[in-house]
């Protein structure tokens, strides 16, 4: 998954239009859809600034191996969280 993956699933989990988000964020909607489409990414600030609104880490927004828990049936959650805490 990339950015654009990670910033169109945390935009619809907290009920934002990319017209809203754009709103926050001070840039237009068509920069917020170039960014989930890929054909653009935000600058540093707006990074930031996606960070508060979403309250999370930058790393959060780029990695490409978030996964979407929310989404995951109870028995493959349980996989997963074991998985993560036999990698730590």
């Amino acid at each position: 998954m990339k950015l654009g993956d990670n910033l169109r699933n945390m935009r619809k989990k907290h009920n934002l239009s990319q017209e809203e988000l754009s709103e926050k964020v001070r840039v237009s909607r068509q920069s917020v859809s170039k960014w989930e489409t890929g054909d653009a990414y935000p600058e540093m600030n707006n990074l930031l600034e996606l960070c508060k609104i979403f309250k999370c880490q930058i790393n959060d927004l780029v990695n490409d191996s978030i996964i979407d828990i929310d989404s995951l049936d109870d028995e493959v959650l349980e996989k997963v969280v074991l998985l993560q805490k036999e990698k730590l």
